[in-house]
């Protein structure tokens, strides 16, 4: 096997240490272009695409929202809701399904754009045209906000 690129092996390490950083040291590495060489770009870009569609395959329903459309605005406010009615703390928000592991009726949902960077993986499983699978099969929110408003 071949030299592995240092996102690997920097993702690797860290697994081992905190498991369920994955996501987060990714997105990171992505966000502050830490990339030694373009073969560890492309592993940092296809690993966030498949934790991606991990996530909506998992999800009870899907959010699907134009950037600027309000998606953390409705985040927050379904966190909110299930904070209150479920008597979970304050300083949770519903980014993964750490309500729904608690709490069984709680659904897990999954926010993306569906379009961009990565995140685009889980809108070409819905296009039209794109072969069944069990994505298409899921409730889907729409959040889009009024051009004229931006």
């Amino acid at each position: 096997m071949g030299k592995r690129p240092y996102g690997y092996w920097m993702v690797e390490r860290r697994l081992k240490q905190r498991p369920g950083g994955e996501v987060g040291e990714l997105r990171a590495i992505r966000q502050f272009e830490l990339y030694r060489n373009a073969e560890e770009k492309a592993y940092v870009e296809q690993r966030l695409a498949e934790l991606e569609l991990a996530k909506a395959h998992a999800a009870s329903f899907l959010i699907i929202g134009h950037p600027k459309s309000g998606n953390t605005w409705l985040k927050v406010m379904t966190s909110r809701l299930y904070q209150l009615r479920y008597n979970l703390p304050e300083s949770k928000l519903i980014n993964t399904d750490e309500f729904a592991r608690k709490i069984p009726a709680i659904p897990r949902l999954a926010a993306t754009n569906g379009y961009y960077s990565y995140e685009g993986e889980v809108g070409k499983l819905l296009a039209a045209g794109a072969p069944d699978n069990p994505l298409r099969h899921k409730p889907v929110l729409f959040l889009a906000r009024n051009p004229i408003d931006i």
